[in-house]
């Protein structure tokens, strides 16, 4: 079946289709040029369609601001601020656009995404890490307190209580592992961990203590009799200034 077959037609016409494709390859090429891929976007900035120092510029005035905005953190009901630059925390412009896909390439792959792909990706963050630590380190003054015992005191006859409170500790390699991941992805504000120690005085001793004696201790005078020589009255008020409760062995 193939004696009828001219050659010299399949010939032409393969070599044709090969000349179409080198035509549309070049022409691809010189139109994908540079460019990112036309779906490119970085940390919510479209790109797509534009040329490496285009994208740079425009990803500068666009995440720039947000780049440099201070870092809110907590810690439990703590709260404090920490500006990125001061943290040694910033965005690569260049190499998020080159993650992007910017840049020229041979690659028909390359050439047929520039085109018609591309995909949302995160900037490229570059950390400068003693800065970080170092920030990091100056959180403590804020996030880091030793616990409270629950006191009571008499103030004249008035029982005043103070609340125990939990201790905290700032886990500073952890945090510093946080804070590097969340920048620019974590608009909230950010929980840093922290180690939690309990106070040894409760609130729920210290409410005991003050039902079981520090109300019945000035509930009324006390009357003193002397022998040979009469009496006299203790007044609440006299009680409860010779009367301190002290944390001892973890316990008021």
């Amino acid at each position: 079946p193939f004696k009828h077959v001219d050659w010299r037609l399949v010939a032409a016409i393969v070599g044709g289709v090969v000349v179409i494709l080198g035509i549309l390859y070049v022409v691809g090429y010189f139109v994908a040029g540079d460019k990112l891929p036309k779906k490119a976007q970085i940390s919510g900035v479209a790109v797509g369609g534009l040329h490496p120092s285009e994208a740079i510029e425009k990803l500068t005035n666009e995440l720039g601001p947000t780049a440099a905005e201070p870092l809110n953190l907590t810690v439990r009901d703590e709260r404090a601020q920490l500006k990125p630059a001061d943290a040694g925390l910033a965005v690569d412009y260049p190499k998020s656009v080159e993650a992007a896909g910017g840049g020229k390439s041979l690659n028909p792959l390359r050439i047929v995404k520039v085109l018609t792909g591309g995909s949302a990706v995160d900037a490229v963050v570059v950390v400068d890490e003693p800065k970080l630590q170092a920030a990091v380190g100056g959180l403590t003054k804020t996030f880091n307190h030793p616990p409270v015992d629950a006191a009571v005191a008499y103030k004249g006859v008035k029982i005043k209580q103070q609340k125990a409170r939990e201790g905290t500790t700032l886990q500073q390699d952890a945090a510093t592992a946080v804070l590097r991941s969340t920048f620019l992805t974590d608009s909230g504000p950010v929980e840093l961990p922290a180690d939690v120690a309990q106070p040894a005085v409760t609130d729920e001793e210290a409410d005991q203590v003050v039902a079981d004696f520090a109300k019945p201790a000035i509930a009324a005078p006390v009357k003193v009799k002397v022998a040979d020589a009469g009496s006299f009255e203790v007044s609440p008020r006299m009680l409860a200034s010779s009367i301190e409760f002290l944390p001892q062995n973890g316990t008021l």
